[in-house]
This record gives structure tokens, C-alpha cells and sequence, in this order.
């Protein structure tokens, strides 16, 4: 029996032994790390294992369950005790705080809470605690949110982060009856030349030089925005009268393009043009109310305007875009399109002087499609052409015929501006 006890008792010695020296290996581990750990015994209350990092940071007895509570932030020190109170009822929990340790500066730390269940599972008998210096992770992604939401060349929001804007200020509108919400997109006139003769480089300049102007027009509760390429958007927040604020914007606007750019010791005249959809009664989401005040913008631009608001009867969306694209081509084959002949009015002598000839498109599903919708897309498709040459076509052959019936009657004919620009159209 001695023998035996002598043996266990050798066998239990070595044992402690190992233990002992796997303890010291992990508190070799926990003193290397440079973070802060502790462990704390739920029913005491008290800290029952502190690296040496932690005692060489408070010094003396650590008493505090947390004791880096009273170097958190006022306002960060509830998130810490809602993390800590968590952790005690068995649940893993972190807080990301500001902190101002002994002798340094105020860092985010980061506190990771991990509870130790007891024997029965019911609760947690401990909570292990790391306390990290997580401030060049914070400051890594503060730069990439500012990657993300930033424009690079003009530092002014991007579309992503200015739509943002744009749906909060919807949201805040939609909780203020009768308040509105103002979208401006703007577009630089001749872009693409001073881009194409001047060099890359000076439309660069140009771009930062037009989004700083701008900058210094727009309110600090309203947004500017790069939307990308030469397109900039401005959001009016939540106004009682938008088009008195829309035009306060677009004077201010207007008046501070009179002055000339300089590039280069180059004066660069810029001019922009604008287009202005309003919520709700242009839309009432930011996807409608950009495309909106986009198409308007466009109208503009075809009329040689500054600026334009939206007008559902003259505004082509994407949607109408689509849908008619494929199908002008097959309007023509099918001799969809007629013309209406306005008459034109002597008023002393009350006889007819001349007709106007007016384009309908008589969809077979839509019915009657005025030109304010059919034009707009034919420009864009280069669709023009072939339309503008079947009008003439068409109004001749009706002059014509009226005229072998013995009633002279002048014909007036409209033409979209961009049939101008082809030499040949007068050939056919």
C-alpha cells in the first residue's frame, strides 16, 4: 500500500508540475501580447487574474470589475457597462469606446468580453476581458468610408453618399406636412471640348474649380455632390415654398458663372445647365427624382436653356425611352404616324391663310402619342431623319393634292433643330 501511495503521490506531483509549467507558458503568452486582460469572478465581483500589462497600467490593487470605466468617454460609458452586463449574463459581447489611459492620448480601444459558464450551465462564474488599442483600425476605416463616399478629384460627396442624403431628407420631409424636398442636377456646357482641346488635365481643374463654386453657393444644410463625369447634383433640404428656394439657388448660380475661369492663364467661359424635379410632386423617391430632374435638365439643354423644371408632359423618362426605341422604326413601317392640319386664321376676314401640320403618333396600344415624346427619343436614337423627311413627304403630297383641287393653302411644317445639321435633308 505505501508503494502505491508513494507512486500516486509521484504521479500527482508530476502533474502539477506539467500544470505549473503550461500556467507559465500562457502567462508568458498573456504578459508578451500588447493587449490589456483580466478575468473576474462573477460571484465576488473582483478581478482574480490581471497580466502585467494591466498591473503595470493601475497600478496597486485592481478592485473594479471594469476598471477602465472611468477612463471611457462620458458618452461612450454606457455602451462599456451594457457590454459588461451582457457578458455577465453569458453572452459574448464587445464595445468599441474612446479611452484616455494613464500617460497617453484618447485612443479607441476595443473591449471583447467572454463569460465562463459554471459547473451547472446556468450562468457564468467568470468573464475573461482584452482590452486593444484598435485607433490605427478606426483611422484605416475612416479612410476607406471616405474611399467610399468621397470623390476623389473634388472631395465633394459622391452619388452613393449624396443619396444617402437625398433619402434622409425624404424621410424628414415625410414626417413635416407640407415640407418639400429640392433635387438640381447640373451638367457643364461644352464639357467635352475644353476636355478634348485643352488637355485632361485642365478639365480636371476645371471640374474642381466649378465643384469649389458651387460649394460656396450651397447652404451647409443642403448637398452638393460629384454624380460623376461633368454632373453635379444639389439637394435642398426640406423647404416650405421649393420654388422660392429653388430660384434663390439658381440665380446664385447663374450670377456666379457670369465670371470667367482661369486656367493656365486661360480664361475659360463655363456655363452650366440645370434641371429641378421636387418631392413629392415629382417623385417620391430618390431614383425618380434624379431621373426626373436628369430628364429635365436634358430639355433644357435641347432648348438652349439654363435651367428647366420637370414636366411630365414634355419630359421623356428611361422607362418611355425603352419602351419607344424599338418601336419608332416599326411606327414608320406600319404608317403609324399621322398629321393633323391646325388651320391659321385671318380674324378680319375670317378665312383660312394656311395650315399647320402637327405629328401624332397613333400607338396601337397607347393611342394618340403627342411629339413632346415622340421627338426627344428619336433625337437620341438618330430616328430624327427618317420622321422629319416622312413630315415633308407627307404635308407635300396633301399641299399637293390641295392644290389640284383648286385650294391654294400654305403648309407650315415643324423640324426638331438637330435636322438642321444634316446636309441632306432637303434632297429627298
Amino acid at each position: 500500500i505505501e508503494g502505491f501511495w508513494r507512486a500516486a503521490h509521484d504521479c500527482v506531483h508530476q502533474e502539477m508540475q506539467h500544470f505549473e509549467k503550461e500556467l507559465g507558458t500562457v502567462e508568458d503568452l498573456l504578459s508578451g501580447i500588447p493587449h490589456y486582460v483580466w478575468s473576474v469572478d462573477i460571484k465576488t465581483n473582483r478581478v482574480i487574474y490581471a497580466n502585467a500589462s494591466l498591473h503595470s497600467l493601475y497600478a496597486g490593487e485592481l478592485e473594479a470589475p471594469v476598471p477602465c470605466l472611468p477612463d471611457t468617454s462620458e458618452e461612450d460609458q454606457q455602451q462599456l457597462l451594457t457590454a459588461w452586463q451582457t457578458a455577465v449574463s453569458g453572452t459574448r459581447a464587445y464595445a468599441e469606446v474612446r479611452m484616455l489611459l494613464a500617460g497617453g492620448e484618447r485612443h479607441w480601444y476595443r473591449v471583447s468580453m467572454f463569460p465562463s459558464m459554471d459547473r451547472t450551465g446556468q450562468g457564468a462564474a467568470l468573464v475573461h476581458c482584452i482590452l486593444e488599442d484598435i485607433n490605427h483600425l478606426i483611422s484605416e476605416r475612416k479612410l476607406l468610408e471616405q474611399l467610399a463616399t468621397t470623390d476623389k478629384l473634388t472631395q465633394l460627396p459622391n452619388r452613393a453618399l449624396w443619396t444617402d442624403h437625398l433619402n434622409m431628407a425624404l424621410a424628414a420631409s415625410r414626417r413635416v406636412p407640407g415640407s418639400q424636398v429640392v433635387v438640381i442636377s447640373l451638367d457643364i456646357n461644352q464639357f467635352k471640348m475644353y476636355n478634348d482641346t485643352l488637355g485632361r488635365d485642365v478639365g480636371d481643374i476645371l471640374l474642381r474649380d466649378v465643384a469649389d463654386r458651387l460649394d460656396s453657393i450651397v447652404r451647409e444644410s443642403d448637398s452638393l455632390a460629384r454624380l460623376g463625369g461633368d454632373q453635379f447634383g444639389i439637394l435642398l433640404q426640406p423647404v416650405n415654398s421649393a420654388r422660392v428656394a429653388t430660384e434663390r439657388v439658381i440665380t446664385q448660380v447663374l450670377d456666379s458663372f457670369d465670371m470667367p475661369f482661369s486656367s493656365r492663364g486661360k480664361q475659360l467661359c463655363v456655363s452650366l445647365t440645370m434641371g429641378i424635379a421636387c418631392f413629392p410632386e415629382d417623385g417620391t423617391n430618390e431614383e425618380t427624382l434624379l431621373t426626373n430632374a436628369e430628364s429635365a435638365m436634358q430639355r433644357a439643354k435641347r432648348n438652349g436653356l439654363p435651367y428647366q423644371y420637370f414636366d411630365p408632359q414634355n419630359d421623356v423618362s428611361p422607362e418611355d425611352q425603352l419602351r419607344y426605341s424599338g418601336q419608332i422604326r416599326t411606327a414608320l413601317d406600319n404608317n403609324e404616324f399621322i398629321l393633323h392640319y391646325q388651320p391659321q386664321i385671318d380674324i378680319q376676314t375670317s378665312r383660312i391663310t394656311g395650315v399647320e401640320a402637327l405629328l401624332r403618333w397613333e400607338h396601337p396600344v397607347e393611342g394618340t402619342v403627342m411629339p413632346q415624346r415622340i421627338i426627344p427619343v428619336a433625337e437620341q436614337l438618330g430616328m430624327i431623319t427618317p420622321i422629319t423627311n416622312w413630315v415633308l413627304v407627307t404635308a407635300l403630297k396633301q399641299c399637293k393634292q390641295w392644290t389640284y383641287d383648286g385650294m391654294h393653302i400654305p403648309v407650315a411644317v415643324n423640324v426638331s433643330a438637330r435636322s438642321f445639321q444634316n446636309p441632306r435633308l432637303l434632297e429627298k
